[in-house]
């Protein structure tokens, strides 16, 4: 007797489309299968590895992506991603998706749903052209029920009509959380950082650092907003040609609180640094932007009318507008209410707007006061620089005013090398209860840098001579050995006596001994460098002697920094461009 058996092959890359057993994506071909399986809409996905989606472009024969989810009118079939889509950590590569004359472009078209959810996606380089149409974004054409989070859009260029945002063109019922865009974002009206046209819950945790430009309704988080927006950023750069342009939204109708811009912002009229023209409502936020504007421009906010407020904001702002309102935190007010806000230009001057003493007496919540609240939505260097919300990442190894990471911050990590505090130990997800060199690594990151600057260098691939693809262990290494090369000079102190070069042995000796004195346990003579004859003390002038001797010859292998071909020397510069990549493939 014959049997034959028929054997079922498993879709995309297994699973059943169960949230316990969601189907598994590796490949393009399964990717691109969703946009054509509309059956299967409603189900859970799940990414399992990066995916290059540069053979699905439409070019030269290749297939183009069907996007997920769609809506037409006219005949009227509505068929939405209903499902969640789990990017799990992994990155679309080169999506690409020409819609020229077709609404809701997008890896997503069209999402609804209460559970319809897309999360933890990274989208690289997307190539998002959908002509003269609208509801556009890398992510999602029209949200308009559902949640977005964690999802990021680096790199890449989104182009449409209307409704154009970096990552959702239109939200009309969801939320958006967790999210960051570095694209350029440009269009006509309703043009965003993150959503075009905010008319949903909530925007909340998200951030924009690229350029986004339109003719009307345009800003750094969303173009028009009816919404609440909280704790969002932008640090990007925003240009209209017409009206309603602003770093984070053109026009209000809702609800912006504990958000910042940082940044630049052109525009025609109805231009500010943080709203453009707004009925709404901004609270505890604050714009340190350039502004530059024709016709009713301001600092923070263009134009406020109808009710509008502004509560507890301030702007430090160099703002050029035509005929002049330079010092305008509103540029034109019509009803619109402002209280217990500051502006370089007000009544106040440069200095008070640095003392926490001044917005403590308006009634803000500062940290460490509680006369105005406990929520503590503000802190500040004293004396050094603005206020910042509280909720703002200080980056590793920031301990000291001023904000930044520098040789104050230095200093404290040789404080506290080889201690068992808490406060220094910086790197790994999981704390290793000592002050070593991988926290050295983990400031050597921070080092003068600012949020949202690429990290891959190729130039930090030194070895081998050609290099292999990686900034690891062995180009750090290299740049070690190649740090200073001459004679015998002062700082070389290592254990087994002087090489030639101070390098990392070196500085472990000296960091080791820093702060100690001759009757200090951990002191070393051979870190008392300055003066000449030493002091009896391991200090700061010695820190400096260190540094300068860190590298006298000629440019080496290692000198990387900065980005024009080095500056001939082996230094810090060159230590935080290798390490910041090196960490990038830990």
């Amino acid at each position: 007797m014959l049997v034959c058996t028929a054997i079922t092959q498993a879709k995309y890359g297994g699973g059943s489309g169960t949230s316990d057993d969601p189907y598994l994506l590796f490949t393009p071909k399964h990717l691109a299968q969703i946009g054509t399986s509309p059956e299967d809409w409603a189900n859970h996905f799940k990414m399992m590895a990066d995916i290059d989606m540069r053979d699905y472009n439409g070019v030269d024969g290749r297939q183009s992506l069907q996007v997920i989810g769609y809506l037409q009118w006219q005949p009227y079939d509505s068929r939405p991603f209903r499902g969640v889509f789990d990017g799990n950590g992994k990155r679309i590569i080169n999506l690409s998706i020409k819609r020229e004359g077709k609404d809701y472009a997008g890896l997503f078209g069209y999402v609804d749903g209460n559970a319809a959810m897309v999360k933890n996606l990274t989208i690289v380089n997307p190539i998002i052209d959908a002509g003269s149409s609208m509801y556009v974004g890398a992510v999602v054409g029209k949200l308009r029920m559902g949640s977005i989070r964690g999802c990021v859009v680096e790199g890449g260029v989104i182009t449409g009509d209307n409704c154009v945002g970096g990552l959702i063109g239109y939200n009309a019922e969801g939320t958006i959380s967790n999210c960051t865009s570095t694209t350029i974002v440009s269009g006509n009206i309703d043009v965003g950082g993150i959503a075009g046209y905010h008319r949903g819950k909530i925007i909340s945790g998200c951030s924009f650092l690229g350029k986004v430009s339109g003719r009307n309704d345009v800003g750094g988080v969303t173009g028009e907003s009816d919404g609440l927006i909280t704790n969002c950023f932008t640090r990007g750069f925003v240009r209209g040609r017409t009206s309603n342009i602003a770093g984070v939204t053109g026009t209000l109708r809702g609800r912006i609180e504990a958000s910042y811009v940082k940044g630049q912002v052109v525009g025609s009229k109805e231009v500010g640094g943080f709203a453009g023209r707004s009925t709404g409502q901004i609270v505890d936020s604050y714009a340190q932007a350039a502004v530059t504007g024709y016709k009713y421009t301001g600092g923070f906010v263009g134009l406020l009318y109808n009710g509008g407020s502004v509560w507890r904001c301030y702007a430090t702002h160099n703002t050029s507008v035509q005929p002049s309102q330079a010092e305008n935190f509103v540029g034109w007010s019509d009803t619109g209410v402002v209280t217990a806000s500051f502006w370089d230009g007000s009544r106040i001057n440069i200095e008070e707007m640095m003392i926490s003493d001044t917005y403590t007496a308006a009634g803000w919540d500062f940290v460490d006061e509680i006369q105005n609240g406990q929520n503590d939505l503000w802190d500040i260097c004293e004396e050094m620089d603005f206020p910042r919300l509280s909720w703002q990442n200080w980056p590793a190894g920031d301990w000291i005013c001023p904000e930044g990471v520098d040789i104050y911050d230095l200093t404290i990590l040789f404080e506290h090398w080889l201690a068992r505090i808490p406060s220094a130990d910086l790197a790994g997800e999981v704390q290793d209860g000592i002050v070593n060199f991988k926290d050295l690594v983990a400031m050597g990151e921070a080092w003068g840098t600012k949020p949202g600057e690429p990290s891959w260098n190729a130039r930090c691939d030194i070895w081998p001579d050609s290099g292999d693809g990686f900034v690891d262990i062995f180009d750090l290494t290299s740049l070690a050995e190649n740090w200073l090369r001459g004679g015998k000079i002062i700082a070389d102190i290592g254990d087994t006596g002087p090489d030639g070069i101070v390098n990392f042995i070196d500085w472990a000796l000296f960091a080791g001994a820093w702060k100690s004195n001759e009757g200090s346990i951990n002191w070393d003579q051979r870190c008392d460098l300055a003066p000449e004859e030493g002091d009896g003390f391991v200090d700061e002038q010695d820190l400096l002697v260190f540094i300068e001797r860190w590298l006298k010859s000629g440019a080496g292998l290692g000198d990387i920094a900065p980005e024009d071909k080095g500056d001939g020397i082996v230094n810090l510069l060159d230590f935080v461009v290798t390490v910041r990549n090196f960490l990038d493939e830990v």
